[in-house]
Formats: structure tokens, sequence, C-alpha cells
């Protein structure tokens, strides 16, 4: 399901976050995207609920980037000078 609908969530999200630092322009359209967080969250609680070994830290941290990313993402096309 990761593979077909969320590519960019597959992996652990830890390598996702160190490659957003690099380019913060093409993290927020894809790598920490709200959708991504989203995919994200709902294929780990499935995974988990299945039975099979997921860690917490890498959704964690892939999730917990992306909320902030998002809400700069919201403000910076709001707030930019025109």
């Amino acid at each position: 399901m990761t593979r077909r609908f969320a590519p960019e969530a597959a992996g652990s999200g830890i390598p996702q976050v160190i490659a957003a630092a690099d380019d913060p322009k093409r993290a927020l359209a894809g790598l920490i995207s709200l959708s991504t967080a989203i995919f994200k969250g709902a294929f780990t609680v499935v995974a988990l609920q299945s039975g099979a070994s997921v860690g917490r830290e890498g959704p964690t941290v892939q999730i917990s980037a992306a909320i902030p990313a998002g809400i700069h993402g919201c403000f910076a096309h709001r707030c930019a000078p025109r």
C-alpha cells in the first residue's frame, strides 16, 4: 500500500527528515508533507494492529516534522510579500 499510495512514507522516516533538512523546498513537496504524514500514521497503525514489527521513533519523527512544515507552508503563502 505504501509503494502505491505514498512512496514518500516508505522506510523509517528518519532519513526522509534528514534529506528534508538538506533541501527544504523539495521536502515540502513530498518527504515531509502533511499528506505523507497522514499516510504514514495510518499505515503505521494498520501495521501495528496486524502484528508487524514497526518502530515508533521513525514514524514519530517524520510525522512531527510534517506538522510544522505544513504550518510553515500555510503561513509562507499568506505572509509572503507581494
